[in-house]
């Protein structure tokens, strides 16, 4: 039930909390079993799977973009910000996706930006990274079976580890 409180100069409408009763209650019918839900749940992502690998190049275009945006930015703090969420998102496309190496080397990725805090990342540097992000997800490289995907990195990881020191 709404209630209002008036004092001289105003009146402040109270509307009813609603929201917490929605929540903490149990949902009718077939939506109860969280079985089927889930089912459901795993039923659309199957439908929206063909389209992963478009949204993952889109994704990865955009991060190059991000770093062409950070390299003449001068790497400013808000240009630095903005190149960190577009890969901390494109790393959990990519574990989502199936794409666990991908995934890696945005993680590598998110640790130079992380370790850099304070002073500049190398952008050229960076765009290795997108580089062998966009190379993986082009090439459908789903495992660590692919040798030159799994060497590309290690490689990779080796590069990140001597920045990160620097």
């Amino acid at each position: 039930m709404t209630t209002t409180t008036k004092t001289a100069t105003h009146e402040v409408i109270h509307p009813p909390a609603t929201l917490r009763d929605k929540a903490l209650s149990e949902l009718p019918g077939p939506d109860r079993d969280p079985e089927a839900l889930i089912a459901r749940a795993q039923e659309a992502v199957e439908r929206l799977a063909p389209s992963f690998d478009t949204w993952l190049r889109d994704d990865v275009a955009a991060l190059r973009e991000e770093v062409a945006a950070y390299a003449a930015a001068q790497r400013s703090a808000a240009a630095a910000e903005a190149l960190r969420v577009r890969v901390q998102n494109l790393r959990g496309s990519c574990a989502q996706f199936g794409y666990p190496l991908a995934a890696d080397v945005a993680g590598q990725f998110c640790l130079l930006l992380e370790d850099a805090e304070g002073r500049d990342a190398d952008a050229e540097a960076l765009l290795q990274f997108v580089d062998a992000i966009g190379s993986i997800v082009r090439g459908q490289v789903r495992d660590g079976s692919d040798l030159l995907a799994a060497e590309l990195v290690r490689a990779l990881r080796a590069l990140s580890d001597r920045l990160r020191q620097a």
